[in-house]
């Protein structure tokens, strides 16, 4: 049920929606008064939600900050979270088809080449309302494989949808490993970290972190940064909209 509630929740927080949403209260409305007021804000909103500058200045306060990998240690394990395939694709279904944020494992990979890990664990089934037979764990898997990486060295938990159960399966597994929290490095994309980090400390573990997958971009003051309506702004803001209801709903739920 909150696996449910949580998909229709992130539809109704999109920067769009809303949008719409007020100009249809409008357009009914029959207030004269009312409806000039809700016109100017779907405006006010129109610009807000596609101004670069405002969200990215947005971005990087929420955003955690990266390290570089030569100031990492090694670490047994790296804890990635799925969420960085498309599902559903017309194309041949023999390859990994990557989305957005497919720093996420491209990142773990490397880390693994360099040294920095020595098995990577991939955490999350699909996530999806649809497709419940595509898991996303064991396709990342074969892609590492693919690279070269050997089986032994990948860990795979093909149960968790959400991020909350990604940190109840993948505590419950590294505990089977005897792998303690300070051997292990979790990696998801910086919008995102701040709710993985609050489900596994839930758990009372308390991994070291590598954020990647940024949204957040070097500051320009151009007049394009913060005159010109952007596309990407709105995208940006729909994500964080989506996590951040995300990150209220679990603390209510008691998630983290």
């Amino acid at each position: 049920m909150f696996f449910l509630f949580s998909k229709i929740l992130g539809y109704l927080t999109q920067p769009l929606v809303i949008i719409l949403s007020v100009l249809c209260v409008a357009f009914f409305s029959r207030k004269t008064i009312l409806k000039k007021r809700l016109y100017y804000t779907s405006v006010v909103l129109f610009f807000l939600f596609t101004n670069p500058l405002l969200v990215n200045m947005i971005l990087h306060g929420w955003e955690l900050p990266t390290k570089r990998y030569t100031s990492l240690p090694s670490y047994q394990i790296g804890v990635v979270l799925t969420g960085v395939t498309v599902t559903q694709s017309a194309a041949p279904n023999d390859r990994v088809y990557f989305n957005h944020s497919s720093d996420r494992i491209l990142h773990a990979y490397e880390l693994y080449q360099l040294g920095k890990l020595k098995k990577i664990l991939i955490s999350g089934g699909d996530g999806s309302l649809t497709n419940r037979d595509y898991v996303e764990s064991y396709q990342l898997s074969l892609f590492l494989q693919r690279l070269g990486m050997p089986a032994e060295d990948i860990v795979i938990d093909t149960v968790a949808d959400n991020t909350y159960e990604n940190a109840v399966e993948s505590v419950r597994i590294l505990r089977q490993m005897k792998i303690p929290q300070e051997q292990t490095l979790l990696i998801t994309s910086g919008m995102h970290m701040r709710r993985a980090l609050a489900c596994f400390h839930k758990q009372k573990f308390y991994p070291d972190y590598f954020t990647c997958d940024f949204k957040s971009r070097a500051f320009t003051y151009t007049p394009d940064s913060w005159l010109v309506p952007s596309v990407d702004a709105m995208h940006n803001w729909q994500r964080l909209l989506k996590e951040w209801v995300g990150y209220i709903a679990y603390k209510l739920a008691g998630y983290c």
